[in-house]
């Protein structure tokens, strides 16, 4: 393969990214509805925390969790992975973005304030 496909398969990548949000921005309003969605938004904006914590509560559920479906089919243990999510990764999350995130911002408009 030659080595420039690299360089231009990323290129192609980022463009096509690029698209895409300019479509959503300044698209029709059918394109934009879906992510205008309510629930979408509240998972946009605990979305930093998702992205910090998602992973070490699934390794935990991963060490923890994982040996006692052993015996489970796959689409059950799926579904035990969905309700760990459902039910502690988001909940730490938003809890995460309301005591700890929320006023760092506050504290940040603070400062910004005088500059």
């Amino acid at each position: 393969m030659p080595s420039h496909y690299y360089l231009v398969s990323e290129l192609c990548i980022s463009l096509s990214f690029g698209l895409c949000v300019l479509a959503l921005l300044f698209g029709s309003a059918w394109l934009k509805w879906p992510y205008e969605w309510s629930p979408l938004r509240w998972i946009g904006m605990i979305s930093y925390s998702l992205y910090m914590w998602h992973l070490p509560f699934l390794l935990m559920f991963i060490k923890w969790g994982q040996p006692l479906l052993s015996g489970w089919s796959p689409e059950q243990a799926y579904g035990v992975y969905w309700i760990w999510v459902l039910l502690m990764i988001i909940p730490f999350c938003f809890l995460f973005y309301i005591w700890v995130e929320k006023p760092g911002m506050k504290l940040g408009e603070r400062f910004t304030r005088f500059y």
